[in-house]
Parts: structure tokens; sequence; C-alpha cells
């Protein structure tokens, strides 16, 4: 079973679930301590590789690393990003595959906010991303 910290996401928006055999995009909302969206029943059943549950503020991040059996969490804010150097920020309009787009319940387009930082060598890098609703 996944172990996702429900407190950490946002009430509602979507989530993006990645497991070997099953890629969900679906809207899902927050009520009574757990996540009900269509197929969330694939969070129990089958290990994640990658899930992504996002509104327009707030993204929570989860990434399975196979060879040490745990799951990274990354929570990424839009109030982070106001602290940043608006240089080191891109703003990309992702469009959603149509068989997505064409359902009333999902957005036709997504926003990625991309976020830079310098290395050590003076380098530019892409330190994180984060997914959002336009």
């Amino acid at each position: 079973m996944n172990q996702i910290r429900i407190d950490q996401l946002p009430e509602k928006g979507y989530v993006i679930f990645q497991s070997r055999s099953t890629l969900l995009f679906e809207p899902y909302t927050v009520e009574n301590g757990r996540i009900l969206f269509k197929g969330c029943e694939c969070l129990e059943k089958e290990p994640l590789t990658v899930c992504h549950f996002f509104n327009r503020d707030r993204e929570v991040r989860l990434v399975a690393r196979e060879s040490r059996g745990d799951v990274i969490e990354r929570v990424l804010t839009a109030e982070e990003e106001a602290a940043m150097e608006p240089d080191l920020l891109y703003e990309q309009v992702m469009l959603v595959k149509k068989e997505y787009a064409s359902r009333d319940d999902l957005p036709d387009k997504l926003l990625v906010m991309n976020r830079y930082a310098f290395t050590e060598n003076d380098t530019l890098a892409l330190q994180d991303y984060r997914i959002s609703c336009p």
C-alpha cells in the first residue's frame, strides 16, 4: 500500500498517477481522510512510480525509489516561487493529451513552473518543477 500523507495534499485538485501498468489523470477530492477519484483503488493495489497531486498553488509529488524501497515526497508551492529570483523561473504551458482535454472535468492545459538555480560552477541547471493549473 502506498503511504500518502493526506494532510499534505490540497483538499481538491488533480492527480496524475503512474505505476507500471496504469496512468491516470483525474480530478480528486480529500474527504473524511480519504482520497477520492475515479480509479483511486490503484493507490491501494499498485505500487506507484510517480504521483502528482496538485491544484493552482500547491503540488505534492511522490516518486518511488525501487532500489531503496521507499518514496520521496516533495511539497512545492507557488509561495516558494514568489520568493525566488524571477529570472530563475520559467513558466511553460503544456497541452493535455486530447483524450483528457476533451473531458469537462479536466483542464486542456497544464502550467509547469520550472525552477532553475546556478550550480557551484556558475552554470544554470533545472533544480525542480511544479505542475499547476493555468
